[in-house]
């Protein structure tokens, strides 16, 4: 299996190397300004629009095909292997956070005059 094609235009090889297209690459270099590494169903989410520019400038793909890594089913840019950690301890953070506000949104809701308690989720 040389390269497998999809229509989301992200090629897989076998060495764990992959090709991505435009909307993707932006959308991954967006998300590595927030430390925040992306699952293939998130790139696929969150890709850019078909035509990318920059001060009026068509984006082409300025990265390199070696320099996007996956581990654990995150793809990040080489070098930035920590961000994995970085998000997962985040959404462990987040969970508990949630978990504290669905808590006192079922106490506030028995108030009488609060009329609505919404999560967000």
């Amino acid at each position: 299996m040389d390269l497998v094609e999809n229509r989301y235009d992200i090629g897989i090889k076998d060495e764990g190397q992959f090709t991505l297209g435009p909307g993707e690459v932006a959308s991954l270099v967006y998300h590595d300004i927030f430390d925040y590494p992306l699952r293939l169903g998130e790139l696929v989410k969150w890709r850019a629009g078909k035509k990318l520019t920059i001060n009026n400038e068509e984006l082409s793909t300025p990265i390199e095909s070696g320099s996007i890594k996956s581990r654990n089913a995150f793809y990040f840019f080489k070098g930035r292997d920590g961000i994995i950690l970085k998000r997962l301890l985040r959404e462990r953070i987040s969970a508990k956070k949630f978990e504290i506000a669905r808590k006192a949104g079922q106490i506030l809701r028995l108030i009488p005059t609060i009329k609505m308690v919404a999560d967000g989720c």
